[in-house]
């Protein structure tokens, strides 16, 4: 089971559809939960549909703000126990039998307005009647060390928070990954981080599962990172088979490259053979010639174009490694080096969405 978490920053920008969709892709979440969508009605209705899900359910965002989506497959069923513009409390059956209770946050900006979230998100006040897991953008830390600006740390952090924590008898999931979930600022001088989204758990969280992964994704379309969150993860090969891409067409050289080695050998109409019709050679040939062309192909993918995915991982990993870094002090160079990045992966992802839809019209 895989459940992810994000504060997407609005979903209805063309870049969001595009960044879910290879989060989608990726890791493949049962339950998919997006904060801060800014969208709802119709729109919301529209982008829901083409992210693919069977079942969602939203809190409707106010005018331009706020807003919660979450979007589940068949894997499992959610029953919704509480609404809140700050949370929704819920609970969960996996087509295997398990149960547990689940809280996607969306705490407040205003630190007044968090309090009611620390007061409304208790046993006292929600039904907590399995293991529970509570997960997403809380906008507050727990200490000076989840925040790189020290002297604003105040904004995020407050004793409640803390306090909620002890009087809930809640345990930090912990994570992999980069350090801060947000980070704004593309200049030295503006730069700041904070952890604010992180996944917390009953004492009998730990009975429920054998084990719960945490990662901190690499920040694409938002500032916030996606939170993926396995359920007894296990390891998994991915497929890396050929396949013709149609994103080649949009690589300048592509067509001078078909042009030079398309004619390989004598074509059916130079070669007549009165001893086979002319369907049975047009059909021979054209056998021949594919997996000629797919060798070339490949030969060309490889050392021209590039792997799509191959491409975006190396890119992902980058970007991950720079943001990083950037945990430990920002640099100008470092900021310059992250927006390049993640212009490159903007392109990349376009090109991906082409692969997507190829591959959505042969299935």
């Amino acid at each position: 089971m895989k459940v992810i978490t994000w504060n997407c920053q609005g979903a209805a920008f063309k870049n969001f559809i595009r960044a879910a969709k290879w989060i989608l892709n990726k890791h493949h979440p049962d339950i998919f939960y997006l904060v801060e969508t800014k969208t709802s009605g119709s729109n919301a209705d529209s982008v829901c549909i083409k992210l693919g899900f069977e079942k969602w359910a939203r809190v409707e965002a106010l005018r331009f703000s706020g807003g919660i989506w979450f979007l589940w497959s068949n894997a499992c069923q959610i029953e919704v126990l509480n609404s809140h513009p700050q949370f929704v409390h819920m609970v969960i059956k996996e087509n295997t039998g398990r149960v547990w209770n689940l809280s996607v946050v969306y705490g407040s900006l205003a630190p007044h307005l968090r309090r009611r979230l620390w007061k409304s998100l208790c046993r006292g006040k929600v039904v907590v009647n399995h293991p529970w897991l509570i997960a997403g953008d809380f906008n507050a830390i727990t200490s000076n060390d989840e925040c790189t600006s020290y002297n604003s740390s105040g904004t995020y952090r407050n004793g409640d928070f803390r306090n909620w924590i002890f009087d809930e008898a809640l345990v930090d999931l912990s994570y992999s990954g980069q350090k801060y979930t947000w980070k704004r600022g593309r200049e030295e001088d503006t730069f700041t981080g904070a952890r604010l989204d992180r996944a917390l758990c009953s004492m009998d969280w730990m009975d429920l599962t054998r084990d719960t992964k945490v990662t901190h994704l690499p920040a694409v379309s938002s500032d916030h990172c996606p939170i993926l969150i396995e359920l007894d993860p296990k390891t998994s090969k991915e497929k890396n088979n050929f396949v013709f891409q149609g994103a080649w067409t949009r690589h300048p050289p592509f067509l001078d490259y078909i042009t030079k080695h398309w004619n390989v050998g004598d074509t059916v109409w130079n070669n007549k053979d009165a001893d086979n019709s002319c369907v049975h050679r047009v059909k021979w040939y054209l056998g021949v010639l594919s997996d000629a062309m797919a060798l070339k192909l490949k030969a060309w993918n490889a050392n021209v174009f590039g792997n799509i995915h191959y491409r975006k991982n190396k890119i992902l990993r980058h970007l991950e490694g720079v943001q990083k870094k950037l945990d430990a002090g920002n640099h100008s160079r470092l900021i310059k080096l992250e927006k390049k990045l993640r212009n490159e992966l903007k392109e990349t992802l376009c090109q991906e969405e082409i692969l997507w839809y190829q591959q959505s019209r042969e299935e």
